[in-house]
């Protein structure tokens, strides 16, 4: 399958029209990858589109919660756009499929890896807004989104699932509740922390965030659910 195929494919899974699809396939193509047609890759989009992101749901929480306060809309806005639903969200479009990689990226499971996928999602948007206009990125991104605003709306999602795990465990008579931090990848101003939860000396569920307690959240929401609690 020719790559112009492949990138029409996944357009019509995501239900968006591009004239040209240049800007596309920069944003889905890995460092990695190189030959002397492509030398650019997804990270400058994904800076560009991590942004994009922000405002609109920035715009749209605000909108659509005007009896929130600002830092009860931060939160909001955090679970939105977290690495975990970006993630998410790339396994959903099966984006690892449609990323150009090196060899060596192919065979160390980069279609796989958490922070790429995330990142070529925020790629995406870029690349949806540099072609299609503001507009229609807009539809596209509270489109792909949808879900998780909703559980928002309908108070379908628990800012703090440490301190419901906690009230769980405690009334199981269960003390011994430890976060271990596993590892912090990436530069200070969007650096990406992956925390485990240990219970009883048990690891249970990991989580991802942009920081220590992002992952921790994400760790007792991950750990809640294998247990049936959520």
């Amino acid at each position: 399958m020719t790559r112009d195929r492949q990138l029409r494919l996944f357009l019509k899974s995501i239900d968006i029209e591009m004239e040209s699809i240049n800007i596309l396939n920069y944003s889905l193509t890995h460092s990695s990858y190189a030959n002397d047609d492509i030398n650019i890759n997804y990270e400058k989009y994904e800076f560009l589109g991590d942004a994009i992101l922000e405002f609109i749901i920035t715009e749209e929480l605000f909108n659509r919660f005007n009896d929130k306060a600002e830092g009860e809309l931060s939160k909001l806005r955090s679970i939105i756009v977290c690495e975990s639903t970006l993630y998410n969200l790339a396994k959903k479009w099966n984006l690892g499929d449609y990323i150009r990689f090196g060899k060596g990226e192919i065979l160390t499971g980069g279609k796989e890896k958490i922070s790429i996928l995330a990142d070529c999602v925020e790629a995406v948007i870029a690349a949806v807004y540099l072609e299609c206009g503001i507009d229609v990125a807009k539809k596209f991104v509270l489109r792909s989104f949808k879900a998780i605003i909703d559980d928002i709306a309908e108070n379908k999602v628990n800012l703090d699932y440490k301190t419901k795990l906690q009230e769980d465990m405690h009334a199981k008579g269960v003390t011994s509740i430890e976060y271990r931090l596993l590892d912090k990848i990436g530069p200070e101003h969007k650096a990406v922390f992956y925390t485990v939860l240990v219970i009883d000396g048990k690891e249970w569920a990991k989580g991802i965030g942009n920081s220590k307690k992002e992952s921790e959240q994400e760790a007792a929401k991950n750990t809640l659910t294998l247990m049936n609690i959520l």
